[in-house]
């Protein structure tokens, strides 16, 4: 016996099917099953999160002047963790190359890949 699953949707088409399935395959033992579909399967139902308040992320930072980069990991907001880098954080080595540079801020680039970290 053969069984093939079609979702609920096509069942009424089930009368069509079955004379298709006798005609055409009359030697094979075929039953139909129908199966419910949910709507939250066929598209997402919320909102994307913004990058910037994805948490458990890792994150790069590149110098615009020499390139010089640091790779870091947060669980916290990412947005948060910028801002504590970029201003707040006085042992922050971001902080720290951004002010020796010539151009400080705006040598920085803010367009950091995220990646969930799990």
């Amino acid at each position: 016996m053969h069984f093939i699953k079609l979702p609920y949707t096509v069942y009424c088409y089930s009368k069509n099917v079955c004379h298709f399935i006798e005609r055409y395959c009359n030697n094979l033992d075929i039953k139909l099953v129908f199966y419910c579909l949910k709507i939250g399967n066929m598209f997402g139902l919320k909102d994307p999160i913004p990058a910037r308040l994805h948490s458990s992320v890792f994150y790069k930072f590149t110098c615009a002047d020499c390139n010089a980069c640091h790779v870091g990991e947060t669980v916290q907001h990412f947005s948060m963790c910028v801002k504590e880098h970029l201003t707040s954080d006085s042992a922050s080595h971001i902080l720290k190359h951004l002010e020796n540079s010539e151009h400080f801020h705006a040598s920085c680039s803010l367009d950091f890949p995220v990646f969930n970290s799990g």
